[in-house]
């Protein structure tokens, strides 16, 4: 039986699986992006990967969904906000050439959307919107069967919908975005920032009581999950400390837009 590789590309992780006709995830390996040193380096190491995990097996092609504006057709990221040094990359000839199997490319959130409209949870729906959550904020639609790209293939970038009209500076150099407030690592930079201080109250002032506001209030969770060393911190232990009722972590949260409903960060 015929595998196929899917290979999501984001801005922090790279996950491989190796994929049956039915859409099972029969292998899988995960890499750090490394997205700083460059594309050439990733696609290398992706290419190693590959080679690895399709000894003795019959693979017939490449599936890669990648984080930022994707020329479905050629193969080519654009301006990826997360992937600094990536705008102009030629994936899929890339890969073709490192591999020699056969490539095909698309944005990862229209990448996931599609995986869910045919084997989870939108399978059989006409019409399905997908968001996802991660190092930035994705989103794909399925439109009367079809998956809806739109004139310049971006029609689902909901991360990069404007939603202050003065707000904060975004990686895509925007303003107010989506992603701006609710992508992993601002998540985290705001939580770093709370946490600092509360670890400099517990180490400046270990014998006194009164170190934070509101009666009866306490360290964070947080300081528990990361000993004093802040920059240990992840999406994962914030969720964790939400769902646990933690202050500072739901003040982190409750900072982005309040309607979404964000504790599944740390899966």
């Amino acid at each position: 039986m015929s595998l196929d590789f899917g290979v999501d590309i984001g801005g922090t992780n790279i996950k491989l699986g190796l994929v049956d006709g039915k859409g099972e995830v029969v292998a899988r390996r995960n890499l750090a992006t490394r997205a700083r040193r460059g594309p050439h380096q990733a696609l290398e190491r992706i290419a190693v990967a590959i080679d690895k995990m399709k000894r003795k097996r019959e693979v017939g092609s490449i599936g890669v969904g990648i984080a930022g504006l994707v020329d479905h057709v050629h193969g080519v990221v654009r301006v990826p906000p997360n992937l600094p040094g990536w705008h102009g990359t030629p994936v899929k000839a890339s890969l073709e050439t490192m591999t020699g199997l056969p490539v095909r490319c698309a944005n990862d959130a229209n990448a996931v959307c599609l995986g869910e409209w045919l084997y989870g949870a939108g399978k059989g729906c006409r019409n399905l919107f997908c968001l996802t959550l991660g190092t930035g904020v994705g989103g794909g639609a399925v439109v009367e069967g079809r998956l809806l790209l739109g004139a310049n293939h971006a029609a689902g970038e909901l991360g990069h919908s404007v939603i202050f009209g003065n707000g904060l500076e975004c990686r895509c150099g925007g303003r107010g975005c989506v992603e701006r407030y609710l992508g992993a690592d601002y998540l985290v930079h705001r939580a770093r920032k709370r946490v600092k201080v509360q670890i400099r109250r517990i180490t400046s002032h270990r014998n006194q009581i009164a170190m934070f506001g509101g009666k009866g209030e306490g360290p964070s969770l947080l300081t528990e999950f990361v000993g004093r060393k802040s920059s240990g911190l992840t999406p994962r232990e914030i969720g964790r400390a939400a769902r646990a009722g933690d202050g500072l972590a739901l003040g982190v949260y409750s900072e982005g837009v309040p309607s979404l409903e964000l504790y599944r960060y740390d899966r």
